[in-house]
């Protein structure tokens, strides 16, 4: 499948350079059939996510399928974030325990929305979303910075931003490319 023009132009430190060449696997290489579930969720905890994102996997208007949904992003710092939730008071409960999910939502927007570092982020970015890839237990809880159908915005996160981001939330390395739990196939348009 050629890329096109633009998914060839695209520049950003998360993506395979212009040219690169990779042997994909189902569910990211192409195909028209739908990928057998039970294999794949078997496979979902062996696989790795990608250190940058193959340009196939870029969606493009001139083609009739969809790419899996890809997020860059790093493991939740759940820890962290409940920490932080607790000691601001951001704490939501339900039914006599915290609601987890909606509790590190607050706790990361306050971590990161909330000064200086907020004017750089559009709140199209910036969200918790979840992946089957290297989950052990279930799903993986991801900061997520952005998707591959992000990548050609003109106001995606810089690498400067995602650094500061990566400080506040005191996390190691760069985000990888995790494929989404709920959007993980190619579908057509």
């Amino acid at each position: 499948m050629d890329m096109p023009y633009s998914s060839r132009t695209v520049q950003l430190s998360s993506l395979d350079p212009p040219g690169t060449q990779r042997k994909l696997t189902i569910p990211f290489a192409f195909t028209k059939q739908r990928p057998d579930r039970c294999k794949l969720l078997k496979a979902f905890p062996h696989m790795k996510p990608f250190d940058t994102l193959p340009r196939l996997l870029i969606p493009s208007s001139r083609y009739a399928w969809r790419p899996p949904r890809m997020f860059y992003a790093w493991p939740a710092p759940q820890k962290t974030m409940l920490d932080f939730a607790k000691k601001h008071k951001l704490v939501k409960r339900a039914r006599g325990g915290i609601n987890l999910h909606w509790t590190l939502r607050r706790a990361l927007c306050a971590m990161i929305r909330t000064d200086d570092l907020a004017q750089d982020i559009s709140p199209d970015f910036l969200y918790l979303r979840g992946s089957l890839v290297g989950a052990k237990d279930g799903i993986t809880l991801l900061v997520a910075l952005y998707s591959n159908y992000d990548v050609k915005r003109g106001d995606i996160l810089s690498d400067e931003t995602v650094e500061k981001i990566r400080e506040r939330l005191g996390v190691e390395g760069r985000p990888k490319w995790y494929l989404d739990c709920c959007d993980g196939i190619w579908e057509e348009r």
